[in-house]
């Protein structure tokens, strides 16, 4: 899951501190038994020339672990399906018609990130996943951060917080969206989502919710 607040807009030409650290690292269980260690780490960013916050982030993990009979095979997770109705206003809806594994394959370049799924067909086909890679999480909020953005404008979103169900693939067919749960003079709350359209029909991938300049 990811936690992204911002207190201040981020400006080019401007000079930021970054600073971070490991917040959480516990050995844990889940429903089956399986043991994993759940990891979170905080980046927070400080102006240089005034000394105030900008923004922070939270980033929260799980990693699976061997049982002491070995490494299980990986279960399939469930399909997260949910209600994304409402009566509040909607978000215009951002729309991918089809996931593309060059963008991700650039992606992993410019991040300088060695995780292999992103990239290798040959990785994920290991994995038991078909053989098509995975988009980066970054990617898949910025489809929710495009939806927000057509709302709002750019530079309209103050907290991001979200959790990720399923990963996405190349070739898959997803769309964004959210619904407003509550107004102030200031500030807008949403409920959001990524959900899959194809081959899946409305399976969530992505939920969370999102705080906005009114």
């Amino acid at each position: 899951g990811y936690d992204w607040e911002y207190l201040q807009p981020l400006r080019v030409d401007t000079d930021y501190d970054v600073t971070g650290s490991i917040v959480q690292w516990d050995r844990r269980s889940d429903d089956t038994g399986a043991p994993y260690d759940a990891m979170a780490f905080r980046i927070e960013l400080v102006d240089v020339a005034t000394g105030e916050p900008v923004a922070q982030v939270t980033n929260s993990w799980r990693f699976r672990r061997p049982s002491l009979g070995g490494e299980a095979a990986p279960k399939r997770l469930p399909v997260v399906k949910g209600d994304v109705s409402g009566d509040g206003l909607r978000l215009p809806e951002f729309a991918v018609d089809c996931v593309d594994a060059q963008r991700m394959k650039t992606m992993a370049a410019l991040l300088r990130d060695p995780y292999r799924v992103h990239w290798d067909r040959q990785a994920t086909q290991a994995m038991g996943l078909g053989g098509r890679v995975i988009n980066q999480g970054p990617l898949n909020l910025s489809y929710i951060m495009n939806a927000l953005h057509a709302h709002g404008g750019p530079g309209c979103i103050r907290r991001l917080t979200v959790a990720f169900h399923r990963p996405v693939f190349d070739g898959d067919r997803v769309v964004a969206g959210g619904v407003c749960t509550a107004t102030s003079p200031d500030f807008s709350t949403w409920n959001v989502w990524l959900r899959r359209d194809e081959p899946v029909r409305d399976e969530l991938l992505v939920t969370g919710t999102a705080v906005t300049t009114a």
